[in-house]
């Protein structure tokens, strides 16, 4: 087994049921987010400015879900930044696109937090049934979706990252992983992975993170 990770000693293998997240998701590629017009910081200003954070509650995990990978880590994914949700997402059966769409290019922060988000279950349930391809869509032209994703029931391999402001630690950790990966026993499986995130008030900027790598 590979053995070339300093988190060695706290990584740890489990299992967790189906859930769905709530939040703001976009379209991109790790080649996209090594230069410099990544769009993984304006998610997460999306989604700290827009309000999701404030409907969640403080003391709720936040989720960095990786999803719809088009192969493996060298492939497009979709990223949704937002926090677990209960029974207003649909049936479970795949990802579920139920808000309004901005499209990230050019647009400032000032718009980005007049985003309407939906907040009655009737809207959430008339917005699943549009359809999730002409939101994949806006996705791929660059828009920011408030959405919903379901991750399935899994087996995965968690890393927990280094303390220390997590702007810097997950990338770190990321690194990590990819090389850990190249010589692993493990299998990914690319059904849905995740960064959990666990602020502490009293110091925001330091929160406990987590990564969970869904294995087969």
């Amino acid at each position: 087994m590979n053995t070339n990770i300093g988190s060695q000693k706290k990584r740890r293998i489990e299992s967790r049921p189906a859930m769905s997240v709530w939040g703001a998701g976009a379209r991109t590629t790790n080649e996209a987010e090594a230069g410099a017009n990544g769009v993984i910081p304006r998610l997460w200003e999306h989604y700290f400015r827009s309000g999701i954070k404030e409907v969640a509650g403080s003391d709720q995990a936040v989720y960095a879900v990786y999803t719809d990978y088009e192969s493996d880590a060298s492939g497009a994914y979709t990223l949704v930044i937002g926090h677990e949700t209960e029974g207003i997402f649909g049936d479970g059966q795949g990802s579920e696109e139920v808000e309004h769409v901005r499209r990230a290019e050019g647009q400032s922060i000032e718009s980005i937090e007049n985003v309407e988000r939906v907040k009655d279950v009737e809207s959430v349930g008339r917005m699943n049934r549009a359809g999730s391809a002409d939101v994949a869509k806006r996705e791929e032209d660059g828009a920011i979706v408030e959405r919903s994703v379901f991750i399935p029931e899994s087996r995965y391999l968690v890393f927990p990252a280094k303390p220390g402001l997590f702007q810097e630690t997950v990338p770190q950790a990321w690194q990590e992983i990819w090389s850990y990966f190249q010589n692993a026993e493990e299998v990914r499986a690319y059904s849905g992975d995740f960064e959990c995130y666990r602020f502490q008030a009293a110091d925001p900027a330091h929160p406990v993170v987590e990564i969970y790598i869904a294995i087969k």
